[in-house]
């Protein structure tokens, strides 16, 4: 089955946030009642491939409890299950190759065609509902005046702003965007919702929260969020 490319981008904003936050994914495995526990630890996004057929995949640690690894084979189907803030998810794969005995290594899975995902709206600090975003697209010019889009996850988000979190593979935004700078071109991905923004940048702020050092970019919306429309 194809994948339109706003519901592959999604996807991919989903898999983004589960590495970041290296979030717990429940496993079943196909003709087993047992659940098993991992991570998605890595993505490939079909830009280079180990396995055959050249497809997308994913790499998932080993499981847990342990029995769980010998029931795994090549061709396993399986469900992962997991909360995406409050919301529960899930999308099917199917193993794509196993871990050697001796190694650290992780299986590798195929890339989720859909994830089955029951959004909920929330409301932010200020009582105003609004789509649960996972990660953020903002374009900027780099110093020949061209636009260099930096994908990035979101610290936080009400219906007039959000926070953009700079980690060091994207520090040289912070360059390229000063207090008081309007930016044109802001993409907000939630499960099922894309939403275009405007804006303007209000602060740059590094925070460090339990050894992680990082830097929040502040933005505040041209117009409240709720008056936008998905896209």
């Amino acid at each position: 089955m194809s994948q339109s490319s706003d519901a592959r981008q999604k996807i991919i904003g989903t898999v983004e946030y589960l590495i970041a936050r290296q979030t717990k994914i429940t496993i079943k495995i196909e003709g087993h009642e047992q659940p098993f526990v991992s991570k998605i630890t890595e993505a490939n996004y079909g830009e280079t491939s180990s396995n055959a057929e050249g497809e997308s995949s994913l790499v998932i640690e080993r499981l847990s409890p342990e029995e769980g690894n010998a029931l795994f084979q090549s061709g396993s189907r399986m469900m992962a299950l997991f909360s995406l803030r409050e919301t529960s998810c899930r999308f099917n794969a199917r193993c794509l190759s196993v871990p050697g005995e001796e190694t650290d290594e992780g299986f590798v899975i195929s890339f989720p065609e859909s994830i089955d995902i029951r959004e909920k709206r929330r409301r932010d600090r200020r009582g105003d509902e609004i789509p649960d975003f996972v990660s953020v697209v903002v374009k900027v010019k780099d110093e020949s005046r061209k636009d260099s889009s930096y994908e990035l996850e979101i610290f936080d988000c009400t219906a007039y702003g959000l926070g953009m979190l700079v980690r060091d593979k994207n520090a040289d935004i912070l360059d390229r965007i000063e207090v008081g700078d309007k930016l044109r071109d802001i993409t907000l991905y939630g499960a099922y919702t894309i939403v275009k923004v405007k804006g303007t940048a209000r602060h740059k702020t590094k925070r460090n929260i339990d050894g992680d050092d990082f830097h929040v970019v502040g933005v505040e919306f041209d117009e409240p969020l709720k008056d936008f429309k998905a896209v």
